[in-house]
């Protein structure tokens, strides 16, 4: 079986297949068409992107943020590290966070609901 190795590359460079076929403009095209209408036809249930985070076949929300720099490359070396993505790793944390929260959250609001002795 011939592996490729995918590329964010999108110039307009010639490929090269690993037989030695070099492809370029509509043959590049082409090419890459039809081995994705081949890639459909042996797996009609294909659905582009990961398995759903929320369960039942449904499209996870994305959440986009703006960090500065250096908390990306913590980002990266701690992702790096643990080997998970950075995704993962936000996921993890926002969950932690999150859980940590509605803990404080249920604590001040209980706090708030409680009789008050004078």
């Amino acid at each position: 079986m011939i592996k490729y190795e995918l590329s964010d590359d999108t110039s307009d460079e010639p490929v090269t297949l690993p037989d030695g076929t070099v492809l370029d403009g509509e043959a590049a095209e082409e090419f890459a068409d039809g081995l994705l209408d081949r890639v459909a036809a042996q797996h009609p249930n294909l659905i582009p992107g990961r398995k759903s985070l929320s369960g039942g076949g449904k499209h996870s929300p994305t959440l986009h943020v703006r960090v500065p720099e250096d908390v990306y490359a913590r980002l990266e070396a701690v992702a790096e590290v643990k080997h998970v993505r950075i995704s993962q790793l936000v996921r993890d944390a926002l969950d932690g966070f999150l859980s940590e929260t509605a803990v404080d959250i249920e604590t001040s609001v209980s706090s708030r609901n409680a009789p008050q002795h004078h």
